[in-house]
């Protein structure tokens, strides 16, 4: 119910991007999905990574979550990847 475009934007975005996506996400649907995915790798600068985990829900990294084992393992793979993006994004920012 958002009238603000937010793919379209991502098309803007010069920074460095991580997407987690889960593959049973009901609320980020394939089609969105895949239309955030080709805005991300329209840009010309900024690195898209995309990491895709199926059947996982959306919302897999909450622990509250983490009962349903596909969830609980897309966090464990995706946690520690995420953590070391972030830490080398900034870390390139600072220099």
């Amino acid at each position: 119910n958002h009238t603000h475009d937010t793919v379209a934007d991502a098309a803007r975005i010069a920074a460095p991007v991580m997407v987690l996506h889960a593959g049973a996400d009901t609320i980020m649907t394939a089609d969105v999905f895949a239309d955030l995915q080709r805005s991300l790798l329209s840009r010309t600068s900024g690195a898209t990574i995309v990491h895709v985990y199926p059947g996982a829900e959306h919302g897999f990294s909450t622990r509250a979550r983490h009962g349903n084992p596909v969830n609980a393992d897309a966090y464990a793979l995706s946690w520690p990847q995420a953590l070391n993006f972030m830490a080398q994004t900034l870390a390139a920012g600072r220099r």
